[in-house]
């Protein structure tokens, strides 16, 4: 299994939840997946964001996927990141600690394109965001819309 096979089955899952999917989004560093919900746009101003959830996916890279995972978790309220089936089933105890431990959530993603959570994210440290990140956010959603990314809204 690639990152790029599991992209399509975490895009899934957070398009499932009703989020819009941005690919590689700039927060404290680049952000493989960020998924977004906006309130209801009324006239030109852009909407407040409601929620934000921030990907990581790694195959096998455990202390540098929760490190990703957690400067992520410093802007959006919630972080997860997403490995494959084959690696998290050899996780041993200590590592999967170190994901409760820094409040980032353990996305398991099977061979057959199915994502779970194995681990629950912390309690949330950032709030959602009302100022920059949000408007770049917006402005991400819209410029794919216009370009006819699938992930757009």
């Amino acid at each position: 299994m690639k990152e790029r096979d599991m992209r399509s089955a975490v895009h899934a899952w957070l398009t499932d939840q009703g989020y819009t999917v941005i690919y590689e989004f700039q927060m404290r560093g680049y952000c493989d997946m960020v998924g977004v919900v906006f309130a209801e746009r009324v006239g030109r101003a852009v909407p407040p964001l409601m929620d934000a959830v921030a990907v990581e996916l790694k195959l096998s890279d455990i202390a540098g996927v929760i490190n990703q995972a957690w400067e992520n978790r410093q802007v959006v309220p919630t972080s997860f990141a997403a490995m494959p089936w084959g690696r998290v089933a050899k996780m041993n105890f200590q590592s999967r600690e170190r994901f409760r431990r820094a409040g980032v959530g353990l996305l398991v993603v099977s061979d057959f394109a199915r994502v779970t959570t194995e681990i629950e994210p912390g309690t949330p440290l950032a709030e959602v965001s009302t100022g920059h990140l949000a408007r770049r956010m917006w402005d991400r959603t819209v410029r794919d819309k216009r370009l006819g990314r699938k992930n757009a809204p």
